[in-house]
């Protein structure tokens, strides 16, 4: 499969899992709240993100030795079974540790204590949410055994395979979730069904694994709990990082729970389910293409390394910013149907939620850059400012303006973000005698200040919302045009040849006859 082939798969898998989650949340959501309270489904919110914050040193190990696997290529096997096999004996130790410790945490602090707070639920209920926990927890474990075995085969060019099966195990555990509610099942029984389905389809992946590590001549070795320790320690600046951003993408919901109360931590979470797939899709968009990414940076490849940018940057241009517009206009007549009228519907808060996705996207070539050379203390400083904004925004700001402050403070953190990749991207490229494409990245910034302010005349005066979004597209097209102008060539030549062989097949199709230089 060719660079691009594999670009284009990995990226279809990606926004796949975007389109599938976000079609999963819109029909999760009314069946929850047609079978459970609205107060049960806060508690299954928190649940969700005790288990996400919680595998947050999981997710740091797996990535930084994804990295490093990466530096080795395609050329090692052996040296890459070594540091596979360190890294898998090093995440065993810290699966049962962590295991441990979540179970004491049960056994001293009860559920009901947390679930007081949030929704008076009764003990024996508590005690099923509890084993419910567990289940997620483990569920997690095994998912992870598989991300890091698999991620050992991206050097060798199958990250749009996995990719293609994280899609299928999603859909396949929302699929099991849905059956399980609507066949009138509690959280208990949804946990056990996501767990059961997980191990089934984690069997099946293995099997593939498997396979592919003798075509490709890797293999499971005894590792050395030395490399792994040394590999965990490194990771931990990493898994900092991620803790964080949990934190100030998922545990935020936390803080704001004595703040705003359960409902209004539901319409909260409610009204962020599209942001949150978003900007997890948007993290993945990168993924697809860091093998090449890296390697046209270690070579100095200036230029492919500003196509592989300019490529990432115009998803923003033709699809997230219209989308982004279209949905703001949408979105309150959507919303009460989907919510079935519980939930209210606040437009700034959308408004401010979209952008802050925008600007994440617009930070993925620069943060591909830092998290791709494992610069673990650049990622902790920038994950660090970013936490103190948000958290500073929540206890200053929610206050006085309710709600809507959370949305301004998640914005100014995603400006902080994209600020410190973005300096510490310029740097990085600077040692290895590059440069960062300045000119294409400011006008691929355009498009977030263009929707930012029709949003804002959008929330503000919303009689003329259809003449505000006719204005924005149309400066949005001419953006667009100055920026395709721009682009580099490799990026132009590359979107010629696709077209012309589009049309060369269709005419094909319809039997036309082609005319070729020869004909003219």
């Amino acid at each position: 499969m060719s660079t691009t082939r594999r670009f284009l798969s990995g990226s279809a898998s990606a926004w796949a899992r975007i389109g599938l989650t976000v079609v999963t949340q819109v029909a999760l959501v009314p069946l929850f709240l047609n079978f459970w309270s609205v107060k049960t489904y806060g508690v299954w919110i928190v649940l969700q993100a005790l288990v996400s914050v919680g595998s947050t040193f999981d997710r740091g190990l797996t990535d930084f030795m994804t990295y490093e696997l990466l530096k080795y290529g395609n050329n090692n096997p052996s040296k890459s079974s070594e540091l596979l096999g360190s890294s898998l004996a090093a995440a065993i130790v810290l699966w049962i540790i962590e295991t441990i410790i979540f179970i004491i945490v049960i056994l001293l602090i009860p559920f009901e204590h947390l679930n007081n707070t949030v929704s008076n639920i009764s003990t024996d209920v508590s005690k099923s949410i509890a084993l419910g926990f567990i289940l997620l927890w483990f569920s997690w474990i095994l998912t992870n055994i598989c991300s890091i075995l698999s991620s050992s085969l991206y050097a060798f060019g199958y990250y749009p395979r996995f990719g293609w099966w994280n899609v299928f195990i999603a859909f396949m555990t929302s699929i099991s979730s849905v059956i399980a509610v609507a066949l009138g099942g509690q959280l208990l029984l949804v946990c056990f069904c996501n767990f059961l389905v997980t191990v089934i389809l984690i069997i099946i992946q293995f099997l593939d694994i498997k396979r592919l590590f003798k075509k490709n001549g890797l293999f499971i070795k005894i590792g050395s709990l030395v490399l792994g320790r040394t590999i965990f320690v490194q990771s931990i600046g990493l898994s900092a990082r991620y803790f964080l951003e949990n934190f100030r993408q998922q545990g935020v919901r936390l803080l704001l729970t004595p703040v705003i109360g359960p409902s209004g931590l539901v319409a909260f979470a409610t009204m962020r389910t599209g942001a949150n797939v978003a900007l997890q899709g948007m993290g993945t968009v990168t993924k697809p293409i860091m093998p090449e990414l890296l390697a046209f940076l270690h070579k100095g490849d200036q230029l492919r390394t500003n196509s592989t940018f300019s490529a990432i940057w115009l998803v923003i241009l033709l699809i997230l910013a219209p989308a982004i517009l279209i949905i703001q206009v949408f979105a309150p007549y959507f919303f009460v149907i989907w919510t079935q009228g519980q939930i209210p519907f606040q437009p700034g808060l959308f408004a401010l939620l979209s952008i802050s996705v925008m600007i994440y996207a617009w930070a993925q070539p620069p943060a591909a850059v830092v998290s791709g050379n494992n610069l673990v203390k650049a990622q902790f400083i920038i994950s660090l400012l970013s936490s103190i904004a948000v958290l500073a925004g929540i206890f200053l700001l929610t206050p006085k303006v309710g709600i809507l402050g959370a949305g301004i403070a998640l914005v100014i953190a995603e400006i902080l973000s994209a600020l410190g990749f973005l300096i510490y991207a310029k740097k990085c490229m600077e040692q290895k005698q590059m440069k960062w494409p300045g000119n294409i990245s400011i006008l691929s910034f355009f498009p977030i200040v263009i929707v930012s302010i029709a949003l804002y005349f959008i929330v503000e005066m919303p009689k003329y919302q259809w003449i505000v979004l006719l204005v924005a597209f149309i400066i949005l097209v001419f953006n667009a045009k100055i920026y395709w102008e721009n682009l580099p060539i490799v990026i132009t030549n590359k979107a010629n040849i696709i077209i012309n062989n589009l049309l060369l097949r269709k005419q094909k199709i319809e039997n036309v006859p082609v005319q070729t230089e020869d004909n003219l």
